[in-house]
């Protein structure tokens, strides 16, 4: 019985400190939203598009004869042998398209959620350079993510988060025996 309440009482104690930690500003501090000030008409995108628009700035080379060009993003979320590699080829062969392919097919760039919004960053910036890359004002640029890759990372994301609370409950269990 004294195990249960101390699991409950640790659970709710692990809850709250991670709802401390999702306040309105912690999205801000992952993502490091800026806001740049751009001299475009925006009035051409429709009032409820402007949230899905984006002005890339590469670090990798000067955009600046598309610098009012948005870019609307997109990923392509698909199982093996479904088409979309057929679907994507379709998208690529838009000259103002750029579907990037399996970003996240190599471990290093899923490993961690840091490593894939710098992966996605890059993507959404045109910074990745690949054979979808154009010359011409990309006007919606994206990736496909299969959906064993998601699984992938849902899966190693809940090993470590069971393993951190079984390491958490071993020690306050032995704290609570120590205790008595």
């Amino acid at each position: 019985m004294v195990v249960l309440t101390m699991t409950m009482i640790c659970g709710v104690f692990i809850c709250s400190m991670c709802m401390k930690q999702l306040g309105s500003d912690s999205w801000s501090r992952i993502v490091k939203i800026q806001v740049a000030e751009q001299s475009c008409n925006k009035s051409l995108v429709p009032p409820s598009e402007v949230q899905f628009v984006h002005y890339p700035q590469p670090l990798n080379y000067s955009r600046k004869e598309c610098t009012c060009t948005p870019v609307r993003f997109f990923a392509i979320i698909s199982s093996q042998r479904s088409g979309s590699g057929w679907f994507e080829t379709l998208l690529n062969s838009h000259i103002n398209v750029s579907s990037n392919g399996e970003i996240f097919s190599k471990k290093e760039r899923r490993s961690n959620i840091s490593s894939i919004i710098k992966t996605m960053d890059m993507v959404y910036n045109l910074d990745w350079n690949s054979s979808a890359s154009k010359n011409e004002c990309t006007a919606a640029a994206g990736f496909k993510w299969m959906l064993n890759q998601v699984m992938i990372l849902i899966s190693s994301f809940f090993a470590s988060f069971f393993l951190c609370v079984g390491i958490i409950m071993r020690l306050l269990l032995k704290a609570i025996y120590t205790c008595f």
